[in-house]
């Protein structure tokens, strides 16, 4: 006769509601999904958050950082947002923030510029400022390009190229960096401001929500300031649902809810 004394058999796995020390295949977690009776650990998010851009002075002012990708909110935690405002004139833009269950994103705000234009939140340089023929200001830096030079006859720099998302389902371009001034301003890009051209006349600030740099300036009149930043988040709504304490707009997007952030405020996922 048989017999099992010298094997061993471990302990059953626990089928529980509470708690399941079980091994899930992918088809197990499917079918407990759509039952309602598995829980993920936290709710995923897609994000797109940009920072406040740099204020002008001869140059135009560097875009703010412009960050993508994706993140987790832990269930019934409280994660700070801070949507960082455009800098005023030679002034850097002030940076904006999303915490998440792994940490703390942050998106740089863009650089002040002088007679060149400021660096972008990302990185990119502004363009220097001209003499001589070219006397007039550098554009400011973009989120993925550098300002441009001025050119002959006094032409500024324009704002260096902004990045593009579509997290709400619609394209859209932000973060450019601010125009230099001159005897030709030269043009803000993606929602930077527009360089003065010659003395007195009207400059451009940065776009609200676009975190673009403050136009640069000839003289007699004070610089643009930056654009404000600005914070997107979507989720599967199916997933669960969130909170947000401060100021936002909602939209829809296929499978998707989504915030659009204009303040600072604490965000709150919930199960569904």
């Amino acid at each position: 006769m048989s017999s099992n004394e010298y094997g061993y058999v471990g302990p059953f796995p626990t089928q529980a509601i509470a708690a399941n020390t079980g091994i899930f295949n992918p088809i197990d977690i499917t079918s407990l999904l759509q039952r309602n009776e598995y829980a993920l650990e936290g709710l995923p998010i897609e994000y797109t958050i940009i920072a406040g851009g740099g204020g002008g002075s001869g140059g135009g002012g560097g875009a703010g950082e412009l960050l993508q990708g994706t993140a987790s909110l832990a269930w019934s935690n409280a994660y700070a947002v801070v949507i960082g405002g455009g800098g005023s004139n030679g002034v850097v833009g002030n940076d904006s923030t999303l915490a998440h269950k792994g940490g703390v994103i942050t998106a740089d705000g863009g650089g002040a510029a002088s007679f060149a234009g400021g660096t972008s939140g990302s990185g990119f340089s502004g363009g220097p400022g001209g003499s001589g023929q070219t006397f007039a200001g550098g554009g400011g830096g973009g989120n993925s390009a550098v300002g441009g030079t001025p050119t002959q006859y006094e032409r500024a720099g324009a704002g260096g190229a902004g990045s593009a998302f579509s997290i709400t389902g619609s394209s859209s371009t932000r973060a450019g960096g601010g125009g230099g001034g001159g005897y030709i301003g030269g043009s803000g890009t993606h929602g930077g401001g527009t360089g003065q051209t010659q003395y007195g006349n009207p400059v451009g600030s940065g776009s609200g929500g676009y975190g673009g740099g403050g136009g640069g300036v000839r003289g007699g009149v004070t610089p643009g300031s930056g654009g404000s930043g600005r914070l997107w988040i979507r989720w599967v709504a199916a997933d669960g649902d969130v909170a947000f304490t401060g100021s936002k707009s909602t939209f829809t997007t296929g499978v998707y809810e989504g915030f659009e952030i204009t303040s600072a405020g604490n965000l709150t996922a919930s199960l569904p």
